[in-house]
């Protein structure tokens, strides 16, 4: 019969450092022999581990340096001398040692603070200014009980990066000070036991849990990951997209107010929603495309958006998005850093009489009415204007601004390309009209940026505010009568010497008809015999004395349903309202009134079977108009005198 002995209590430990895991009891020598080969396999294992350099244990020695050897121990009871971890190691600190991490490079693949045996104590981490731990795996903070916490000071600052899990079952302390703590992993839960955060950053990938945390620095999105609960913010702190991909905010992370906001990704940020920014919009790299909703920016401070330029500003207006200010002070000017997906189309308003609350958006693509959904201008058109529409609209209050438009070059037709000064001005699109108002200009406009003031608020757009001809040509217009183009045009000096008369098939290619010597009287008309159905185009090839050639507005005449007779404007002159009087219509049709720039000022569109209405003409400057009605298949028109 095998005799029986008692070895290892559980309190005890090895000889080699390791706790045994047999309690107090007899054993047979056969079940011994039994444990003893069962062990000599075991060991073997570890034998066979040992030789992996992969990684390595490491156990804090006493406190000091992580950057020391003198710090560190191959056994968790052991001497100090062994070499410094590296990526991959596994650390443990207890003991009730306190290591501090001194350098910008240390590394492990995990890490525990506070032992768990019971009689191995706590331990400590410390960090530094510019110090950096990077652990591609797993923290833990305490061991089994109260009496083996894990403790993290960062008073001073550094960094913390975390690729795994970050638990902390016994926590001593987590002191935020100044440090940074990083989740650089995939899907990762962020623990409330460690709030609040200096800096919190959120990295690598996956969906980031933050239950219950607070953030008193910055909180940055980096790499891909997102935010999966509500974050609360202390006072002062900032939230940071950085993302290595296109970022879209959540409701989770930018609140509905915020105090201050960072864009920082080339890649460019989505906003989810409407938001209020009551600090400050930092744009360092990047765009802030707002889409639908309105970006309030509350401060009153000329300096709550900066680091605005042609490649970092804000989107907004290509659908229905604005940016705002709502808290303006009178007689200071706010830029609104706005633009599309390519240009940037900033915007400047001063309230002049009042606080101001102005909200502005723009978008790429002229249109007739001012929006988005409107009939684009037609390329003949665009030439004289800046292919863009900015909206700014006064969203309370009575006050006058003065307003600044600023383009790029690429959007310029190629009349209007590179003028500045007087010849060019902001036009102004109002209701009731609806109408687009002669553009207003200033004699400091530069080549891509106008200025005007105005005391009323909707789209504006910009073009020529004259039509640069060294002959003053007064008007130049053209009507169908009794099957004959009648063709009538004044000029308002005596530089003219002869007025070539051309005519074209296509608007393209013009022939010259007649050559009209210049007289005294200023005021000419020539009449040209048309066919039926026909569609012809004219124009005027000025010389003047020294020889200089300038042309003018094209008129486009065509002889169809409308017939020849005459357009009635009564009375002419009219001052405030006139009566129409036209053919009647037999398909829907639209009346223009049309400056002597050639400029659309009035337009209107009259259903079929109609020929009168009466049209209010107050807002428009006085001055000589052509009052033109076309059915999409042929045109009428007549010269209105405006007092």
């Amino acid at each position: 019969m095998d005799s029986s002995f008692t070895q290892f209590d559980s309190a005890e430990t090895t000889a080699n450092g390791h706790r045994s895991g047999i309690n107090n009891r007899n054993i047979t020598k056969a079940l011994f022999r039994k444990h003893i080969a069962s062990f000599s396999i075991f060991s073997l294992g570890l034998c066979l581990l040992s030789f992996d350099s992969s990684a390595a244990n490491r156990y804090s020695a006493g406190s000091g340096n992580w950057s020391s050897t003198s710090t560190w121990s191959t056994s968790e009871f052991g001497g100090g001398g062994a070499s410094v971890p590296v990526a991959g190691d596994v650390v443990l600190i207890s003991g009730g040692n306190s290591v501090t991490v001194d350098v910008a490079t240390a590394a492990c693949g995990s890490i525990q603070l506070g032992s768990s045996i019971p009689s191995a104590g706590s331990g400590t981490l410390v960090f530094n200014t510019s110090t950096k731990l990077t652990v591609s795996g797993n923290i833990t903070l305490g061991g089994g009980s109260s009496s083996r916490t894990g403790t993290v000071t960062m008073t001073n600052g550094g960094l913390l990066q975390c690729g795994g899990s970050f638990t902390a079952p016994n926590l001593g302390a987590f002191t935020e000070g100044t440090g940074t703590v990083e989740f650089n992993g995939t899907a990762q839960t962020v623990p409330s036991a460690i709030s609040p955060f200096n800096n919190l950053t959120l990295s690598g990938s996956g969906i980031k849990t933050t239950s219950s945390i607070t953030v008193n620095g910055t909180l940055s999105l980096q790499g891909t990951a997102t935010v999966g609960n509500t974050v609360a913010y202390g006072s002062s702190a900032i939230l940071e997209y950085k993302g290595s991909a296109a970022q879209t905010t959540s409701t989770n992370e930018f609140l509905a107010t915020m105090a201050k906001v960072v864009i920082n990704n080339a890649n460019g940020v989505a906003l989810n929603a409407a938001k209020t920014i009551s600090g400050t919009l930092t744009l360092t790299s990047g765009k802030l495309d707002i889409g639908n909703n309105t970006l309030t920016m509350s401060s009153n401070a000329t300096t709550a958006i900066s680091g605005a330029n042609s490649s970092n500003y804000i989107i907004a207006g290509a659908v229905s998005g604005k940016l705002r200010y709502s808290s303006m002070t009178q007689g200071t000017a706010y830029s609104f850093p706005i633009g599309n997906s390519s240009y940037y189309l900033p915007v400047t308003v001063n309230p002049l009489s009042g606080t101001g609350d102005f909200s502005a958006g723009v978008f790429q693509g002229a249109t007739m009415n001012g929006t988005v959904s409107g009939t684009a201008y037609d390329a003949n058109a665009k030439k004289s204007m800046i292919d863009a529409i900015w909206d700014v609209s006064r969203n309370s209050g009575t006050t006058n601004a003065t307003i600044s438009l600023q383009w790029d070059a690429a959007l310029e037709g190629s009349s209007i390309a590179g003028k500045s000064g007087s010849l060019i001005g902001i036009g102004h699109y109002t209701t009731p009209g609806p109408a687009w108002q002669m553009p207003v200009s200033n004699p400091g406009n530069t080549t891509t940026q106008a200025t005007a003031t105005f005391t009323s608020f909707s789209p504006f757009s910009v073009s020529l505010s004259a039509t640069p001809l060294a002959i003053v040509l007064n008007y130049f217009t053209g009507s169908v009568v009794n099957g004959n183009a009648v063709l009538q045009w004044a000029t308002g000096n005596d530089d003219a010497r002869l007025f070539n008369l051309e005519k074209s098939a296509d608007g393209k290619s013009f022939e010259t008809i007649a050559p009209i010597v210049a007289n005294s009287t200023r005021a000419y008309e020539y009449k040209d015999p048309m066919s039926t159905n026909a569609n012809n185009y004219y124009r005027l090839k000025m010389e003047e004395a020294n020889g200089d050639i300038s042309y003018s507005n094209v008129v486009n005449l065509k002889t169809n349903k409308l017939g020849s007779s005459p357009i009635s404007i009564a009375p002419n002159p009219a001052k405030d309202v006139f009566s129409l009087t036209y053919p009647l219509t037999m398909s829907d049709a639209t009346i223009n009134i049309v400056d002597m720039q050639g400029r659309i000022v009035y337009k209107q569109v009259v259903a079929a079977n109609t020929d009168q209405g009466t049209i209010n003409i107050s807002s428009l400057p006085a001055g000589i108009y052509v009052v033109r009605i076309n059915d999409g298949v042929s045109q009428i028109q007549q010269l209105l005198y405006h007092l």
